[in-house]
């Protein structure tokens, strides 16, 4: 590219973006040129979707890949409704998640209908998955939230938290 540009944190994961722009990029017709958005996050969580609806319900896959160095590991993935910043050590580790209600209560509901396979075990290559499963007819008050969550991968201490990936709750 031939300019660049810092865009702050625009998903609200705790990592700023970037645009790189390429004047003479061919790729939609003859110099049209092109301009991409780029991550400073080490994307060790990822989701599938970022928005569920409150009236009809959804599920989010929350997908972990920490490498192989962690095979066999156990995870938990937190949450928060508050946001991201400031986030909390555990046992020395800074986890990307405002302490709140939500953060609470996902410490204390393991493997609920809400959350399931958390807590889980890290395969031979250092990955595993978890899903946020939103019932339907969630009240309409939730609406604009924007629920964000982070896996922490331990054995017999905190090895490590992964990024926090949002997801907002529509109408």
């Amino acid at each position: 590219g031939v300019s660049v540009a810092l865009l702050g944190d625009l998903d609200g994961d705790g990592y700023g973006e970037f645009a790189a722009g390429a004047v003479y990029s061919d790729l939609g017709g003859r110099d049209a040129g092109c301009a991409r958005v780029f991550s400073f996050a080490a994307r060790a969580l990822t989701a599938n979707v970022l928005t569920i609806s409150v009236a009809t319900g959804g599920t989010q896959v929350l997908s972990i890949d920490v490498g192989p160095e962690h095979a066999g590991r156990s995870f938990l993935l937190l949450g928060s409704a508050s946001g991201t910043a400031p986030g909390f050590k555990l046992q020395g580790v800074e986890v990307p998640l405002r302490f709140d209600n939500y953060t609470q209560y996902t410490t204390t509901n393991l493997n609920s209908s809400l959350l399931l396979g958390s807590p889980g075990t890290l395969d031979a290559l250092g990955r595993g998955t978890a899903r946020l499963q939103l019932p339907t007819g969630m009240p309409a008050s939730l609406v604009g939230t924007t629920l964000f969550h982070a896996a922490v991968v331990y054995d017999n201490k905190v090895r490590l938290a992964t990024n926090a990936a949002p997801v907002n709750l529509l109408e």
